[in-house]
């Protein structure tokens, strides 16, 4: 079972613009809207003057979420176009080979979702949505046994991959 995220992890994956917009909205509603909010008897003011004066706060919480996401996405993107072969790639650590598929997916047009990471995925490394239609990405490494042959890690795989199929679906 996976954890539940904190919200301003929840902005750092969306599109570094989705953070700045959730920060006007935040700003506005808190520094404006507020008063009309709260009741207006002199606690109901207080509180809502407490809370108007501490909207640059929070709005800079979700600036710095933006933030996060437009380096992450950066990152990303350079992942991906300094890669020169397979070499390159079998250089990669397997965070970065997650980060690299997910890229290369979302330069095709899906809105990719990682769920690996150093938490447990349960089984499905990038979850991806386009056109309606909704797809699972997993991928393992395979071990050969002493002869040559694949070794019992292919059902393992197989078995998981049908495990996480239930899960998502």
């Amino acid at each position: 079972m996976s954890r539940r995220k904190h919200l301003l992890h929840e902005v750092a994956d969306l599109p570094w613009w989705s953070g700045l917009i959730l920060a006007g909205f935040a700003y506005v509603l808190l520094r404006f809207m507020v008063f009309a909010i709260f009741p207006p008897s002199p606690a109901g003011q207080g509180i809502a003057r407490a809370v108007s004066n501490l909207a640059w706060l929070v709005t800079l919480a979700f600036v710095g979420a933006a933030l996060v996401s437009a380096v992450r996405q950066f990152v990303r993107e350079r992942l991906l176009d300094k890669q020169s072969g397979l070499a390159s790639i079998r250089a990669l650590s397997w965070q970065e080979f997650e980060q690299l598929v997910g890229e290369a997916f979302r330069r095709q047009g899906y809105q990719v979702e990682e769920r690996g990471g150093s938490q447990p995925d349960g089984g499905v490394d990038l979850v991806l949505r386009k056109a309606g239609t909704k797809s699972v990405v997993q991928w393992g490494t395979l071990r050969c046994d002493d002869r040559g042959g694949r070794g019992r890690g292919n059902r393992r795989l197989q078995r998981e991959i049908h495990e996480a199929r239930a899960r998502v679906f």
